[in-house]
């Protein structure tokens, strides 16, 4: 749906905008949307980056568009706005970055996107009400991916290990700081992880991607073990080498 927005934006001659909470989401769909409409077409606004700002299509940290709506208001130039994860509306600290573009942007082309929102009867309400547009409420309760909950006593690299023996990879491990979850991957070296054609697969989608030196060269080590990191710390150009193994299903 996102992509279909988008696509209308352009062809409609407006400038759209994508929004996310996390950076690191932010330069992951930077990188899905350059692969779909052209790397000449997206830009990438996160306050720590910035990449083609005068594309007609950019990725932006809510809080950049919420900014730019406050100083533009309805002279903005932000035809179309595609806000992901919009149940953080209701945060405390941060709902303000998706509240002021509804309230600022009433010429705005409008769509919200969120897996955990339950009855958006008042956003429906409110948007038609504030825009004079219909708004349509679209749902949907499929998972892509069936959700199973489990638990497990055995120590977290033995967990992975076992995981991978049952198929069940790709493994998320979740941190709570960066500096975890580097030497977290570093740890599960250990953890054989991708067999000997895995490890050609990687080597080969890999093959012409230049790594920079320092962390570069440990990420290099790690992807071609089969172990990704990635967090909001990493430059899109370091990220792209993993968004790329995982596009490709490595």
């Amino acid at each position: 749906m996102a992509a279909g927005a988008l696509y209308f934006a352009r062809c409609r001659g407006e400038r759209a905008y994508y929004t996310a909470p996390i950076k690191a989401l932010v330069s992951e769909k930077f990188f899905e949307l350059c692969a779909m409409f052209g790397a000449d077409q997206v830009g990438l606004l996160t306050g720590d980056a910035a990449v083609n700002p005068d594309a007609p299509i950019i990725c932006a940290t809510a809080e950049i568009v919420a900014n730019l709506a406050l100083a533009a208001g309805g002279d903005s130039d932000i035809g179309t706005l595609v806000a992901d994860e919009f149940h953080y509306y209701g945060e405390p600290d941060r709902g303000w970055a998706w509240q002021v573009p509804l309230i600022e942007l009433p010429s705005t082309q409008f769509l919200l996107m969120s897996a955990t929102l339950g009855d958006v009867s008042f956003f429906v309400d409110d948007l038609t009400r504030r825009t004079g547009r219909d708004t349509v409420e679209v749902t949907g309760a499929q998972r892509p991916v069936p959700l199973e909950h489990g638990y497990a006593m055995t120590p977290i690299h033995e967990t992975i290990a076992d995981l991978v023996d049952r198929g069940r990879a790709p493994i998320y491990v979740v941190h709570f700081t960066q500096a975890a979850a580097v030497e977290r991957a570093q740890a599960l070296l250990s953890v054989k992880i991708c067999d000997k054609d895995q490890k050609a697969a990687i080597a080969e989608a890999i093959g012409d991607f230049r790594f920079s030196t320092g962390f570069g060269n440990t990420l290099s080590k790690l992807l071609r073990s089969g172990i990704g990191v990635h967090h909001a710390g990493m430059l899109p150009a370091t990220g792209a080498s993993w968004n790329v193994l995982r596009n490709k299903g490595c």
